[in-house]
């Protein structure tokens, strides 16, 4: 720093002037809340401190905390105006707002508590704090209105020093180590104050001159390196007190000025010994304490590193050294105590006392110990002491030119010296004169200087040509490069080096490295490569050889590379092992021989032993991290210097390698959701500051939060990198460099520990700062919570035990009357069954006596007799099939597995037929029976079966109590709007009383009171009448008066809307729907049966479990088939593949194999597949039929059945499967592998195509072999083939070779005698007459026509 101005003021008080005193300044750029500082302390932690006009600041090194008065807020400071502050050994921050007596920052770091100060004179007005001090018990409080109070810090009461002798005005105050207060007043004069005896001593300043009043006031009180006290004044300068002599010395003033240097506003002892007096105009530093050197300082417009205003207030030394001075309007000076690390050069303009330029494009140093750099404008040489700088350019020297971009230091301690497109110039140090050289080659510019073992300097150019430089004889020799010419065609030189081998290396732009030996003439060539061990990277920027004769190679992009002489390999050392850039500009060894390598990044030092390297950049005091390539040195005193884009960096590498103690780190603030949180926040997490909280416990709603940190350290350059972990979330420390933050969302509830710890550049780490973390958990799932759903699980279970045995109680009861009832159900099921069994019993029975009886009455050649006998007979079996038909239904009924089948239908004519049915037996017991109908026709959706059974029942029980003479009317009323009839049984008979009404549609019931004969019935008709309606969606009455009569009254819907869609059937033919005859009937012109009288009967293969029925079937079909009987299903299989029968006749219910699994068995077998199946059973429900259609039954019978009936669908069977035989027989001989058939059968015929058609050209081939081939006998294949395609083997074997043979002549490829060979005829001739035969034309006659 130059002599500070103004100069002419430091001429008169005749001081020497010194300049390299340097400021750093905290102004409110920085976060200052206002530019004039009263004063600063700094408190136990480190924190500093600042009372300001306008608020309380707290400053970490980083940022400042603001204190100011909030309207409203009475925690708060009362004003944001302080005029003084003091922190206390206990870490206790006071502060003394103006006018507003002492304030005191509470525990949480935020609120304030106030104490009131009042002035003796005047109670009501508080007044304003100039001084503190600090004993074991008591803070001293000295006030300009009020005199001397203390704070107590057992009592922590505020009381006022009652003593008549100490002045009202306290303007400063010291605390020696004997004890004693030395208090300073407005009037001049030094009061020694003893508080434990009351001893009090006054000791006036003796002012030479008469001094203003105001001058008088005593400022400063300090102690003194030499034992005394200095005593600074308002206006009368700096005095020097000897206790002991109890005399003052003049110190400083100046007479004859106002104010000014004569105004001493502190003094300040740092801890190299360093003496700071401020003044109101500037400061004065005695080096060492030494008077003799004291040197004036004052701020200089000029330069930014020196003070920022001459007006300066308090300044204090902290525990680092460092000097902070306060000021009026220009905030806060830093002198700090640790000198910079890296010392920098740069361009000043207008100072000749600068480089010449900030890109320093070379370094060197000459044997004189002056100091060079090159850049685009010239050279700069800077004194050995760094104090003296002069330049160099062709204007002012012999320079060439002014672009240098490189300079080498020769063995004897010259310059050689390049000048871009002017050769380069020899700097002779003694002479100090420049000479220059011009190539003799077609090249002018000097790419690169390397130093020979052979006292000479190779140079290379841009043009790629080689030169040496014999410092000796001053002479420039071209070298000789034909042996690398071929090389030299394809590569840029740019920088080289030779090592101790006697090897010349030389680095390219981009064309890897180069190694050639002159005195062998080998060369070798290396590149990058994939290889392992080859060069990292073609684009070389820096060669070096160290003191072990390695060399190392700084390439563009790569980082560094080390060559192994021994393999001639090559490895790497990049960012990714922790340099700085992996662009090297420049390599040196320092003397402890490390590497320190510039880069783009900044430096970085690399240690070759360890593989240890430690990086710097301008946090650590570089200017600029860009360095350029060669820039560099070592110089005689061992320090290094580089070159880079901003200027000059040089620097003792121990230096700049020693460790800093690490600094203290704190919590600084917190954040929830990004939101700052005050501890004095309803919801904070620690009610204490947080630079103290050693615990934060989080609410659940607060689980996304951020602690920022700080490490306090008051360095120039701190360069301080951070980690921190929170132990149970982070597996690791994260290192995280500058960043003061640690962010956290959604953390589970729990307990946490949050490490972090700070070092300053590559010193160690600090010891960790460790605080608790809880997060809390939701309400729900808190200690309380649990404990609650624990009672509640208990009262649970306890609740659900009582339920449960309750429960069980109710259970068993239930199951006791379930158990019952199941009893009765059983029971009933029992009944049910019994009923169900033995009525499918009666049928059997049934059908061998109406069956038989059909055929009797239908032979014309018995009497009428015994025709009448026969209709008895049938009249009753029917009545009973009846009975039995009833039963069935009501079992149906009660398992619900009856379901309506319905149809659309003329209703009236069907209900018509039916009375009609009853006109004989009407007629017999002279009973007048009348059908009314308001329809004579009307289409109905309605269940032909339980209409019919409805209408029958109901005109039954009329024509059953309706006397002799008597009349039965039966009225069908069709609501067409409604589509609804009402069926209406009206009798004349003997009635039912109204007891008897409310049980007549119960089972089994019958009315008591009635005639013996009346109650011959069985209980069950009208039962099941009601429940057919009702299953109908329909409604049956019933009104009735004793002696008088019954109706009967039935309504059903017929819209087909009223029934399920799974009960709509396909509108039958009406013929169907009729009812069948009831009642039985003669007809003796029904004609018999015709008896076939074919020789060739057909084979019927009957399957009856009973006896009887079995032998009445085998002897009614005796006459016109071929009979086979079986007792069940198996025995009928086997019969069926060995006699393949026409027909099989199979009952239903039969033990081992029932009549649907029989034909499953017959369906699924090729030998039997084809044959008809017609099933005889006593299941006559709809839902029956359909189950055994699905089974592949060719028809349905149901028992007890009509003889005549059946005999007519077994024949009309076998005839229907003869008229498929003749179609299936044509459609084979037409084309035999196109014929549909059934499934089985066709996948029969093919393969016994097949199989034929594989030995065509066979005449040997014959039935048996077919027969083998299908696994079938004789018999069966004869049958089979009968039945399917109405032929034997032999014919069907020709019919397949005749078909080829028709194929092969109509190809026209082949005469007759060869389609003949081919098709399996011998004989032409022979083949000719069947083919004749069969076609009706010979072959000769078919293959002309085609």
């Amino acid at each position: 720093m130059r002599i500070l101005k103004p100069y002419l003021l430091v001429l008169i008080l005749g001081f020497p002037a010194y300049g390299q005193i340097s400021f750093a300044h905290l102004t409110t750029a920085d976060g200052l809340s206002q530019s004039t500082v009263w004063e600063m302390v700094q408190d136990k932690k480190g924190f500093i401190w600042m009372a300001t006009a306008d608020g309380l600041n707290r400053y970490d090194g980083y940022t400042f905390k603001v204190y100011r008065n909030q309207p409203g807020q009475p925690t708060s400071l009362p004003t944001s105006n302080l005029g003084a502050i003091y922190a206390d050994r206990h870490g206790t921050l006071w502060v003394g707002p103006r006018k507003n007596g002492l304030s005191r920052l509470r525990e949480d770091g935020e609120t304030f508590e106030h104490y009131s100060l009042y002035s003796p004179d005047n109670p009501t007005k508080q007044i304003s704090i100039s001084c503190f001090a600090e004993d074991e018990s008591r803070l001293w409080i000295g006030t300009v209105e009020g005199g001397l109070f203390y704070y107590d810090f057992a009592q922590k009461k505020i009381a006022h020093w009652q003593d008549p002798r100490v002045d009202n005005s306290i303007t400063a105050m010291y605390r020696d180590e004997q004890g004693v207060l030395w208090l300073g007043t407005e009037q001049g004069t030094l009061l020694a104050l003893t508080a434990s005896t009351g001893e009090l001593a006054a000791y006036p300043i003796p002012f030479i001159a008469e001094a203003a009043p105001h001058h008088q006031t005593i400022n400063v009180i300090k102690k003194g390196r030499w034992g005394g006290l200095w005593v600074g004044t308002n206006g009368r300068g700096l005095f020097q007190f000897d206790p002991l002599a109890k005399t003052f010395r003049q110190e400083l003033i100046k007479p004859g000025v106002y104010e000014k240097v004569n105004v001493i506003t502190d003094v300040v002892d740092d801890r190299t010994g360093n003496l700071w007096i401020l003044t109101d105009y500037g400061a004065w530093l005695y080096p060492q304490g030494d008077r003799e050197k004291r040197i004036y300082l004052l701020p200089d417009s000029e330069d930014e590193r020196s003070l920022s205003t001459h007006a300066l207030k308090k300044a204090f030394c902290d525990a680092a050294g460092n000097v902070w001075i306060g000021s009026w309007q220009g905030g806060v000076n830093i002198r700090y105590a640790q000198p910079e690390r890296f010392s920098s050069f740069r361009h000043q303009p207008h100072n000749p006392q600068s480089l010449l330029d900030d890109r320093v494009t070379a370094v060197a140093y000459d044997r004189i110990g002056n100091l060079w750099t090159s850049s685009t404008k010239g050279l700069t040489r800077i004194s050995a002491d760094r104090n003296g700088f002069r330049r160099f350019t062709s204007d002012n020297s012999a320079l060439a030119a002014n672009d240098i971009n490189t300079i080498c230091t020769t063995p004897q301690g010259n310059l050689l010296i390049s000048t871009w497109t002017a050769g380069f110039a020899f700097y002779d140090a003694d002479q100090q004169q420049f000479t220059p050289y011009l190539l003799g080659g077609k090249s002018k510019s000097v790419k690169a200087f390397a130093l020979s073992a052979s006292g000479h300097v190779w140079i290379g150019t841009h043009e790629r040509e080689l030169y040496q430089f014999d410092e000796r004889t001053r002479q420039l020799r071209r070298v000789d490069t034909r042996p690398l010419s071929s090389f030299f065609q394809k590569l840029d030189l740019n920088t080289l080096c030779e090592d101790s081998y006697g090897n010349l290396w030389i680095g390219t732009y981009n064309s890897g490295l180069l190694r050639w030996n002159p005195r062998t003439g080998r060369i070798r060539h290396f590149t990058s490569s994939p290889t392992p061990g080859s060069l990292g990277s073609n684009s070389i920027t820096t060669l070096y050889e160290d003191s072990q004769k390695r060399l190392w190679i700084g390439t563009n992009g790569n980082g560094l590379q080390r060559f192994e002489a021994r393999t001639e390999k090559f490895q790497s050392l990049t960012s990714q092992q922790g340099l700085a850039n992996n662009f090297i500009a420049a390599i040196v060894e320092d003397e402890a021989h490390n590497l320190w390598l510039s880069t783009n990044g900044g430096i970085s030092c690399f240690n070759p032993r360890t593989l240890g390297i430690e990086n710097y950049d301008p946090s650590d005091g570089l200017i600029g991290r860009e360095f350029l390539p060669d820039a560099c040195a070592r110089l005689p005193t061992g320090e290094l210097a580089f070159g880079n884009m901003l200027g000059l960096v040089v620097f003792r590498p121990e230096r700049v390698r020693e460790k800093t103690a690490p600094p203290k780190v704190y919590l600084s603030s917190l954040k929830l959701f990004n939101r700052p949180v005050s501890p004095t926040d309803a919801d904070a997490p620690t009610s204490v500051d947080l630079t103290d909280a050693t615990r934060l416990v989080f609410r659940p709603s607060q689980s996304v939060f951020t602690i920022d940190f700080t490490a306090l350290s008051f360095l120039p350059h701190r360069n301080i990198r951070y980690a921190y972990q929170l132990t149970g979330f982070d597996d690791d420390w994260n290192y995280v460099g500058s960043q003061r933050s640690a962010p956290y969302t959604n953390l589970h509830e729990g307990d946490y520990t949050f490490l972090v710890k700070a070092a300053i550049g590559n010193g160690d780490w600090s010891p960790i700062r460790s605080v608790q973390i809880t997060v809390l958990p939701p309400w729900y799932r808190t200690w309380w919570a649990y404990s609650l759903y624990t009672l509640l699980l208990l009262g649970t279970l306890f609740v659900l035990r009582r339920v449960i045995l309750i429960r069980e109680r109710l259970k068993a009861d239930i199951r006791m009357k379930q158990l019952e009832a199941d009893a009765i159900k059983a029971l009933d099921d029992a009944k049910t069954s019994f009923f169900t069994n033995i009525s499918h019993e009666f049928r059997t029975p049934l059908s061998l006596i109406l069956a038989p009886m059909d055929k009797l009455i239908g032979d014309p050649t018995l009497g009428q007799r015994f025709q009448h006998q026969f209709l008895t007979i049938q009249r009753n079996g029917q009545r009973l099939l009846r009975l039995i038909n009833q039963l069935l239904d009501l079992s149906k009924l009660e398992s619900q597995s009856l379901r309506p089948d319905i149809s659309r239908n003329d209703i009236v004519p069907f209900v018509e037929r039916i009375v009609h049915y009853f006109d004989e037996l009407a007629e017999n017991k002279q009973i007048n029976l009348i059908f009314l109908s308001n329809f004579d026709s009307f289409d109905g959706c309605f269940d032909p079966d339980i209409v019919e059974k409805v209408v029958y029942n109901l005109l039954s029980n009329a024509l059953k109590f309706t006397r002799q003479g008597g009349e039965i009317r039966v009225v069908v009323s069709i609501d067409p709007s409604e589509k609804s009839i009402k069926l209406t049984v009206k009798d004349s008979g003997i009635g039912v009383s109204e007891e008897a009404q409310a049980h007549i549609f119960e089972r089994f019931y019958q009315a008591d009171g009635l005639p013996a004969q009346k109650k011959s019935g069985s209980g069950i008709g009208l039962a099941l009448t009601r429940e057919l309606v009702e299953l109908h969606r329909g409604r049956i009455t019933v009104e009735s008066t004793q002696s008088v009569g019954t109706t009967f009254s039935v309504y059903l819907p017929l819209a087909e809307t009223a029934f399920p869609a799974e009960w709509l059937a396909q509108p039958a033919d009406s013929s169907a729907a009729m009812p069948q005859a009831i009642l039985p009937t003669f007809d003796p012109e029904r004609p018999a049966v015709s008896i076939p009288t074919d020789k060739a009967q057909p084979i019927l293969l009957v399957v009856e479990d009973n006896e009887e029925l079995r032998q009445y079937l085998s002897e009614s079909f005796a006459t016109s088939y071929q009979v086979l009987t079986a007792a069940h299903g198996r025995q009928a299989i086997s019969l069926a593949q060995k006699h393949i029968p026409d027909l099989i006749l199979s009952d239903w219910l039969m033990p081992e194999m029932d009549g649907t699994e029989l034909c499953q068995a017959i369906r699924s077998n090729e030998k039997t597949s084809h044959i008809p199946f017609l099933l005889l059973t006593s299941r006559s429900a709809n839902q029956s039929q359909i189950l055994a259609l699905n089974t592949g039954i060719d028809d349905y019978m149901t028992k007890p059945f009509n003889l005549a009936v059946l005999e007519t669908k077994v024949k009309s069977l076998i005839q229907n499967r003869q008229l498929l035989r003749e179609k299936w027989s044509k459609k084979l001989l037409v084309a035999p592998t196109e014929i549909q058939l059934p499934p089985m059968e066709e996948q029969f015929i093919q393969k016994a195509v097949a199989i034929v058609e594989t030995h065509i050209d066979d005449a040997h081939f014959d039935v048996e072999q077919l027969e083998q081939a299908m696994n079938m006998s004789r018999m069966q294949l004869y049958r089979k083939l009968k039945s399917i395609v109405n032929m034997s083997g032999i014919e069907f074997i020709r019919q397949v070779r005749l078909k080829r043979a028709v194929q092969l002549l109509e190809s026209g490829h082949f005469n007759v005698s060869e389609v003949a060979w081919q098709v399996g005829f011998n004989d032409p001739a022979y083949f000719t007459r069947c083919f004749k035969k069969e076609f009706g034309k010979s072959p000769q006659e078919f293959q002309a026509k085609t």
